[in-house]
């Protein structure tokens, strides 16, 4: 089970216990604080390679003609992308693509 499924079904067992007969997914939901949720459930972070690998598709996804508006304009894959804090190699990648 996720943190997050976990965390759920304690705060409906709590619930329960306080007299809240059958308490919904939605209920359980907003009554977990801010503090519950930063204790018990643990963000995961992706790693470099498939972030690269994100950002890649990402940018392959926005070339040709699939990354031009309406007018006809390329979204651009080049010199702005510095700008948006692309890592190096993955400005390269899109660069040779």
């Amino acid at each position: 089970m996720e943190d997050l499924e976990l965390l759920k079904h304690a705060k409906c067992s709590q619930l329960k216990q306080s007299g809240v007969s059958n308490p919904s997914n939605d209920y359980v939901i907003c009554h977990i604080t801010k503090k519950e949720l930063t204790t018990y459930c643990c963000r995961k972070t992706r790693g470099v390679e498939e972030m690269t690998q994100l950002i890649y598709d990402l940018l392959k996804a926005f070339q040709g003609d699939q990354g031009r508006d309406t007018l006809g304009t390329s979204s651009g894959c080049g010199p702005n992308l510095r700008y948006l804090g692309v890592p190096t190699e993955t400005y390269q990648m899109c660069k040779r693509s």
